[in-house]
């Protein structure tokens, strides 16, 4: 996989790499909510298995706008083991958006 050249990675909007992936539910798109459901469990699995190298998980999280995405943040704030991986996530997330 080849890198992107820092020029046209500073163009890249990261908090809307996955907007696609994980749209906003509407009647028609039953089959892009599905999608949005088995990427969302992938990432959640990737995070609980590794979380302190789960950096581009994390960032995909955040940018999901689906139920599951929000439930597992929550519960991240309220288990010791994913709550400083869940901070520092954030705190590079912040660094990357700005």
């Amino acid at each position: 996989m080849s890198e992107v050249p820092p020029a046209a990675s500073s163009q890249i909007k990261r908090p809307h790499l996955l907007t696609a992936f994980c749209p906003l539910p509407t009647a028609d798109n039953a089959p892009a909510l599905s999608t949005t459901r088995a990427l969302t469990q992938a990432l959640i699995a990737r995070i609980e298995e590794r979380p302190s190298r789960s950096k581009e998980a994390w960032f995909a999280l955040f940018s999901c706008r689906c139920d599951a995405a929000d439930d597992f943040l929550f519960r991240a704030t309220h288990s010791p083991r994913l709550l400083g991986q869940l901070n520092n996530a954030r705190l590079q997330w912040s660094r990357e958006v700005q």
